[in-house]
């Protein structure tokens, strides 16, 4: 079992903002701090029978990634900022679907979006958070959010499995992994002369 605390200095990260009047794209930049937090864990077992190799490699882990330096005066929401962790969602937060078009138009009597229009039954009624009597996300920033809220931050867990066999000079290797929702899978046959 491993634990590691790590921190990348002088990280690869969105450039800071420049005028328009630039006229070009603007290359990323040596501009980020990120640590990282985590643990993993591994099990491996080999044998042999005869002239056959054969082998099982598990590994489990999660980790915490989070940007700790990185130059955004404004705050905006999108792109990095001091504070940020990967995977990070920010969304609106909802009371329910409309199940009438009476219980819609009460609902946007305090909680008007400011986005689409023609609501009705079936619909989904959003909160406004922040008392304004609209639902937007006010200068989309850390201090004027409006009524986006953090939902939350992706946790990063795997699991991975490496199963070996070897004979005669030939290598089957097939490993599966899966971090978080996504799972990834391959077989590769290598031959060893």
């Amino acid at each position: 079992m491993e634990y590691f605390n790590r921190t990348t200095r002088d990280m690869v990260g969105p450039p800071a903002p420049l005028p328009f009047t630039l006229g070009v794209g603007q290359p990323q930049e040596n501009n980020a701090t990120l640590v990282s937090k985590g643990w993993e864990a591994e099990l491996k077992w080999r044998d042999q029978i005869g002239k056959v190799n054969y082998g099982l490699r598990l590994v489990l882990s999660d980790d915490i990634q989070t940007v700790t330096q990185y130059y955004n005066p404004t705050g905006t929401l999108s792109t990095w900022y001091s504070g940020r962790r990967r995977g990070e969602l920010w969304g609106y937060t909802t009371r329910g679907i409309a199940k009438t078009n009476d219980e819609m138009n009460e609902h946007l009597k305090a909680n008007q979006p400011a986005w689409g229009n023609n609501w009705q039954a079936g619909d989904i009624m959003y909160k406004d958070l922040n008392g304004d009597g609209k639902v937007n996300g006010g200068a989309n920033t850390l201090v004027d959010h409006g009524d986006l809220r953090r939902l939350r931050a992706m946790r990063s867990p795997a699991i991975s499995l490496v199963s070996m066999l070897t004979s005669r000079g030939r290598e089957l290797t097939s490993a599966s992994s899966c971090r978080g929702s996504a799972v990834v899978t391959g077989l590769t046959a290598l031959l060893i002369l």
